[in-house]
């Protein structure tokens, strides 16, 4: 009987999760494969923001929306974000206020 499309989809993904468990006894983590794309792959992490952080989020979404662009997600704006930044004495500035509102201490 032929798979459904939904079915050959699950199967792939659970050979690629089966694929990616630690080996038995050998207690190694196994890499992700990056995602491709033009850059060569994706790395993907995890990161915690204050919802003033997310509200400026929000706010360069919406400005780019009143440029004319759409489905601009937070992923992607971070991106910009990074992209964007000068690597000037302003954004120690910028580090050490975050710093101050975060309020850990290496």
């Amino acid at each position: 009987m032929k798979k459904t499309k939904l079915e050959q989809l699950t199967e792939g993904l659970g050979k690629k999760l089966e694929a990616k468990k630690p080996k038995a006894g050998g207690g190694a983590k196994v890499a992700a494969e990056p995602l491709p794309n033009a850059a060569g792959g994706v790395e993907r992490f995890s990161a915690s923001f204050w919802a003033s952080d997310t509200r400026r989020l929000d706010d360069l979404a919406d400005y780019l929306r009143t440029q004319g662009e759409r489905n601009v997600g937070r992923s992607l704006l971070l991106r910009v974000a990074l992209r964007a930044v000068k690597l000037t004495p302003e954004l120690v500035e910028h580090l050490r206020a975050a710093q101050a509102e975060d309020g850990r201490r290496k």
